[in-house]
């Protein structure tokens, strides 16, 4: 892969990374990264943060350095509100991301 084609899917990773200011930690939401990643379904790519978190422990890296489940509140067609489930995802630690 050209360093042109790298520097253009970093981009895309970059502009849906979130930060927590008071935590200093920069994570990604698992439902914004699955599109880039190529997933087009929720139910396949928690699947695959399944199989990595089971990949953390059996590595002995602890889980919740890396992975935190979180419940986000969406709007439906009718303008009522839902709860659907999401990860915050973390190449350094997460755990203080309360």
């Amino acid at each position: 892969m050209d360093k042109k084609r790298i520097a253009q899917i970093k981009e895309q990773f970059d502009l849906v990374i979130h930060s927590d200011e008071t935590a200093r930690v920069e994570f990604w939401y698992a439902r914004e990264l699955m599109l880039l990643l190529g997933y087009g379904r929720w139910e396949n790519f928690d699947k695959a943060i399944a199989r990595a978190m089971e990949s953390c422990e059996t590595s002995g890296v602890e889980v919740s350095d890396h992975f935190r489940e979180v419940t986000k509140m969406i709007e439906t067609g009718k303008g009522a509100r839902r709860p659907i489930k999401d990860c915050c995802i973390c190449r350094g630690s997460i755990r203080c991301l309360r």
